[in-house]
């Protein structure tokens, strides 16, 4: 009894810290393309889903969409700054009908492709952008809701030009295995989210979340 209270009162805690951050989600089973994490709500309520690439052919795949177009899209990718994680560099991609500053899906002529298996899977008329991280854009920014520091990675902020589903592909084309953070979404909302968001909050602050070892982040 005492004990369930205390988790109950630690998690409470967690509440004044939540309210001002992204929605957490963790995944606790692959995101592949046959089974993808699914955005349920709105698009521009931001969300932050701690996955991990764990071989070096993992793909993690999240659906998401619009219904309506000229609606604005944010994503971004951050990694635990911690020393090994520091050469970890994960791209994203964006696939869907109206995606901004993007090529067909026949381009040939990027320095990096997609993944053979979500190639194969985009509609033709689709359109796709590649988002590189780059070690130059490194930033190293403290997060007081998961109480660690992470490296900026990738940032993609436009306005979709139509409505439709849309896709956010991680991926590491070097084949490096590690954790990662992606952002969806700019506008904070908690209502309506349940405990869920509280209890992963209680793991990330535990470092419940990662799946490597002497990771103690640090912008030092």
């Amino acid at each position: 009894m005492i004990r369930s209270l205390l988790i109950f009162k630690l998690l409470i805690c967690q509440l004044a810290i939540t309210v001002n951050a992204h929605v957490p989600f963790l995944e606790c089973e692959d995101y592949s393309l046959e089974s993808p994490f699914v955005v349920e709500k709105d698009p521009a309520i931001s969300i932050a889903i701690y996955g991990y690439l764990e071989s070096s052919n993992d793909t993690d795949v999240v659906e998401l969409e619009f219904d309506n177009s000229d609606e604005r899209l944010f994503v971004q990718v951050i990694i635990p700054a911690c020393e090994p994680l520091e050469d970890f560099l994960p791209y994203f991609a964006i696939t869907g009908p109206g995606v901004a500053n993007a090529t067909s899906t026949t381009t040939e002529t990027r320095s990096v492709n997609l993944p053979e298996e979500i190639s194969e899977s985009v509609d033709q008329d689709d359109k796709v952008v590649i988002m590189e991280h780059l070690q130059d854009d490194r930033e190293c920014n403290y997060e007081p809701f998961g109480n660690k520091s992470y490296l900026r990675g990738a940032e993609y902020d436009e306005l979709v030009t139509e409505a439709g589903k849309y896709k956010v592909v991680v991926w590491d084309p070097e084949g490096m295995t590690g954790d990662y953070v992606l952002v969806i979404g700019y506008l904070e909302d908690f209502h309506d989210t349940g405990l869920d968001p509280l209890i992963s909050t209680f793991k990330i602050r535990n470092d419940m979340e990662l799946h490597i070892d002497d990771c103690k982040t640090s912008c030092n």
